[in-house]
């Protein structure tokens, strides 16, 4: 990319990461009584973009990530005086959500980018922590003037500590109540973020990529090279246009007539296309032979209990209400006529056994097993409930022996 596109390409994404960081800020796992709150990972969009954009990019992020934090969170600082207020927008969202912007500091200072990004997500996360803390101590202890509760909430984790008064009490228990909620989520956004980043200079081979966004994914976070392979020109004709990287590669063929030399790359990944291979055994087997050793092989397809009778679709009564999901012939493999977005299409039914012990006979260990279902936050979605009476999905990640 020339500068130009370079700078747009960097808007756009910092936009989408700022966005997504908002989003799950609102996401909250606990809320604590006088602000602060354990969330699903809000830190790391803004950690991911300074270390793919650099910190200057990454600093203007979180500067206005924490705008935006700080429009959403004025009816917290209602009643304050003036000092208290300039102080709490300057610890609490100004610098607290900026400093996220230094999560590339060690981008190429370490060899390993997981061990990079994670290190530097730390720290990051850490300052924010220490602006928390300030906050807390010079700021937020007068307001709450309440020595008693400050003793309980201090007590509740370190009762030996729990008699403190004066100075002292106001910081551990600033350390204290605001560690109940940033220490988890470091530790949760460390975790995920490592695991994230397992990308990062890999040769990475997407089956069934449709319109690339996987592709995309992967060449973001730091793959060596990507390629994508589908047998639809036209879902490819809008992944080169829409998620074009220097080092993603497009081919356009059946997933089951590619051939690639031996060891060739570190992570074949599929989503949603396995089922319709008529033979797994001899396509897991391909796969097997183009990973290097230890390479990984990640996919997702229909769950067997889904395929098995072959419409995919529930049993209703005669006003229309949903009565049961069809299982039949589970134990009859082989081709089934399903309906995907209007269209009849050819699918290929396996047991949970075929798909498991290939892989595990096959030179494969197995990683993990999910069945997925929607999360709790989903159910009030119309006919979310439905989906938790029976399978669809099965997610299955390998390492290659």
């Amino acid at each position: 990319m020339n500068s130009v596109s370079k700078r747009t390409f960097n808007l756009v994404l910092g936009g989408i990461m700022v966005a997504m960081a908002t989003v799950l800020g609102f996401i909250k796992v606990y809320e604590a009584p006088y602000g602060g709150a354990i969330t699903v990972c809000s830190m790391l969009p803004i950690l991911f973009y300074s270390y793919r954009c650099g910190l200057k990019w990454g600093l203007g992020a979180g500067l206005v990530h924490s705008v935006l934090q700080l429009l959403l969170g004025m009816s917290a600082l209602r009643g304050l005086s003036v000092g208290t207020l300039v102080g709490s927008i300057f610890l609490d969202y100004i610098l607290a959500f900026t400093v996220l912007g230094l999560g590339g500091m060690f981008r190429g200072k370490i060899k390993n980018d997981a061990v990079a990004f994670t290190l530097g997500g730390f720290v990051a996360m850490m300052l924010r922590y220490f602006c928390s803390f300030l906050s807390g101590w010079i700021l937020w202890a007068d307001v709450v003037n309440d020595a008693p509760y400050m003793q309980e909430v201090i007590a509740a984790y370190i009762p030996a500590l729990s008699n403190l008064t004066g100075t002292t009490l106001a910081v551990v228990y600033s350390l204290v109540y605001n560690g109940v909620y940033m220490i988890p989520e470091i530790i949760l956004t460390c975790v995920v973020g490592f695991l994230l980043v397992q990308f990062a200079g890999k040769q990475v081979l997407y089956l069934g990529c449709g319109y690339g966004w996987h592709c995309a994914y992967a060449a973001e976070h730091g793959a060596a090279h990507v390629t994508g392979v589908d047998l639809s020109e036209k879902m490819l004709g809008v992944a080169r246009q829409k998620a074009s990287f220097p080092q993603v590669e497009y081919l356009h063929a059946a997933i089951e007539d590619v051939d690639f030399p031996p060891e060739r790359f570190d992570v074949v990944f599929s989503s949603l296309a396995i089922h319709y291979l008529q033979d797994f055994p001899a396509f897991a087997e391909k796969v097997r032979t183009w990973l290097k050793p230890g390479g990984d092989f990640v996919f997702s397809v229909e769950h067997p209990i889904f395929t098995a009778y072959g419409n995919q679709d529930w049993y209703y009564d005669e006003q229309g209400n949903i009565l049961h999901f069809p299982v039949d012939n589970y134990f009859y493999e082989g081709q089934r006529q399903a309906v995907f977005l209007g269209e009849d299409v050819v699918k290929y039914h396996r047991t949970l056994t075929t798909y498991l012990d290939t892989l595990l006979t096959g030179g494969f260990a197995l990683r993990r097993v999910v069945e997925a279902k929607p999360p709790e936050r989903m159910l009030d979605i119309p006919g979310m409930k439905d989906e938790l009476r029976r399978p669809m999905m099965l997610l299955v990640a390998a390492v290659k022996l």
